[in-house]
């Protein structure tokens, strides 16, 4: 197994309990299902990604988004749904382009110990 195999398999596990913490936090409190969520509340939900890979997802069309004034609001069955896809579609060059990013920056935090 590679280590890109092994980022991957990483990735989707942080992704699954991101999923499922979401789905307990807007089944806790019916009124949260209808708010939208801002960039950084993506980013947090999504298992701490940065608030610019949630915009290259949503300038790239992978997450559904709409405008609100000058920023961008996500619904929180369209984060579910992005989160809960399968994986079958990683060897788009953009999330290759990402883990490679993410390997690089765990590597160099594993060194630095």
């Amino acid at each position: 197994m590679s280590i890109e195999d092994d980022l991957r398999r990483i990735v989707r596990e942080e992704l699954v309990s991101a999923l499922a913490e979401l789905r307990t936090t807007s089944s806790s409190s019916p009124a949260s299902a209808d708010a939208l969520l801002t960039v950084e509340q993506v980013a947090e939900r999504a298992g701490g990604v940065s608030a610019e890979t949630v915009r290259h997802w949503i300038n790239t069309k992978q997450l559904r988004a709409r405008r609100a004034g000058h920023r961008w609001v996500v619904r929180p069955l369209d984060l579910e749904q992005f989160l809960s896809r399968d994986g079958d579609d990683a060897d788009e060059p953009e999330r290759e382009q990402h883990l490679q990013l993410v390997a690089k920056r765990i590597t160099k935090a594993g060194s630095r110990r």
